[in-house]
């Protein structure tokens, strides 16, 4: 089961159907701290086991998401940019 890492976000992928992303963080230490940071968390998590979900990205940040939208993807890919949220 994968769940977002943003602090007070339940989003999660234990749904047979369910239709959200979710992201890895950058192997890149500078934007991987910034995703930590994002993610207000006071405990110590794992960068490298963690994701965020699609609902903290903006839509300019998804490279595939019209055709993820129309059926035509079944992944989306995150651009190499911090997320906005």
């Amino acid at each position: 089961m994968v769940q977002c890492a943003v602090w007070n976000c339940n989003s999660s992928n234990n749904g047979k159907d369910c239709q959200l992303s979710f992201f890895r963080f950058p192997q890149d230490k500078v934007l991987q701290r910034a995703w930590k940071s994002f993610c207000r968390r006071e405990d110590n998590f794992n960068p490298a086991t963690s994701f965020i979900c699609l609902l903290h990205f903006k839509s300019e940040d998804i490279e595939n998401r019209m055709q993820f939208e129309m059926g035509k993807s079944r992944e989306l890919t995150k651009k190499e940019k911090i997320n906005h949220v």
